[in-house]
């Protein structure tokens, strides 16, 4: 069986895609595309372009800065498999809450949908108001090693947020309007907004910040698990208020307590099950915590046994082989027998 990703790179080497620098290839297409290709299955990355038409195309979250025609390919080449293929969006942005070319996008898509896959509760919710199918919830894995949280003896409190650039707004508005530590204190940040561009650091210039060091990096896999083995805790201000970013995954929480790192953050929905475990961002805790994290090591290692349990590359794969099959083998009698051999 052949399944098509829609995604922002053409490629033939799936491989490629545990590297990019998007957590939306990494974490969803590479995590799916791997899954279904140990269950025997084709996977081809087209990027919209015409190729052999698949039994299932995944639609990923669309990227048109890079490329404007890209919507319009996309659309164009689901329209033309609309009737042979089975048709699933992996959608993890609430593009819809605004009125923007990704929101034209994901209107039209949502009418040609069969299915939508989405990577936490309140994208469900969200989503409801705008699409009557059916619909999965599939998390995304961690992608790092767990490691115990550690005593770190910095002279200077350190702290780590990660982020894709979408999110540094939110690190801005928590540093420029709640940070108010007065004492010497370090903030590690790595994105793949690299350099941060001249007006995002002028806005960092306020007097409650003289004190706080920021050091600002490019993001990698092997870099943030080094800041994370030299920081005393993560910081993750979350966007709780933004239509777009408040049905967020719970990845980042769980990426840096499997790091080891006591965690202070903004309590997205997808965050609440965990709430016993993380302090809240806005608190008068978060200083103190920083200064003597070691009182919090205990709820990092209880995060930490449920994460191994549930949010390893290794379960979710199984979420995505699991509801591919069964979308691919729904009022499809022509390949439904292919598809029980396939996942059997």
């Amino acid at each position: 069986m052949l399944i098509e990703w829609l995604i922002p790179a053409k490629t033939d080497n799936a491989s490629k895609l545990n590297n990019s620098n998007l957590a939306s290839i990494r974490l969803r297409t590479a995590i799916g595309a791997s899954a279904v290709s140990e269950a025997g299955c084709i996977n081809q990355f087209p990027d919209g372009y015409v190729g052999p038409s698949p039994h299932v195309i995944v639609v990923g979250k669309i990227d048109n800065i890079s490329d404007p025609r890209r919507a319009e390919r996309w659309i164009n080449r689901l329209i033309s498999q609309k009737y042979s293929a089975k048709i699933i969006i992996d959608y993890t942005d609430h593009h819809l809450a605004r009125h923007t070319e990704n929101a034209r996008f994901y209107r039209t898509v949502l009418s040609l949908c069969d299915h939508v896959v989405c990577s936490s509760r309140m994208l469900v919710q969200n989503l409801a108001l705008h699409y009557k199918g059916p619909t999965t919830i599939i998390e995304d894995p961690i992608e790092v090693p767990i490691q115990a949280p550690k005593p770190k003896k910095n002279t200077v409190p350190t702290a780590l947020w990660f982020g894709h650039g979408s999110n540094i707004p939110y690190l801005i508005d928590f540093l420029c309007n709640t940070y108010s530590y007065q004492n010497p204190a370090r903030l590690i940040a790595m994105t793949n907004l690299y350099p941060l561009p001249e007006d995002l650091t002028t806005i960092l210039r306020k007097p409650n910040l003289e004190n706080l060091e920021i050091n600002v990096l490019p993001w990698s896999r092997e870099d943030m698990i080094q800041a994370a083995n030299l920081a005393d805790m993560c910081w993750i201000p979350a966007g709780v208020t933004d239509p777009l970013k408040s049905g967020a995954s719970s990845n980042r929480l769980l990426t840096a307590l499997a790091l080891g790192l006591p965690t202070a953050a903004d309590s997205l929905d997808s965050y609440l099950p965990f709430s016993n475990i993380y302090l809240d961002l806005r608190s008068n805790e978060i200083m103190n915590a920083i200064k003597n994290p070691e009182p919090l090591f205990e709820k990092v290692k209880i995060a930490q046994n449920v994460i191994s349990k549930n949010y390893t590359g290794a379960s979710i794969r199984k979420k995505w082989v699991s509801m591919i099959k069964e979308e691919a083998q729904k009022d499809n009698k022509s390949f439904e027998k292919n598809t029980k051999y396939i996942f059997s």
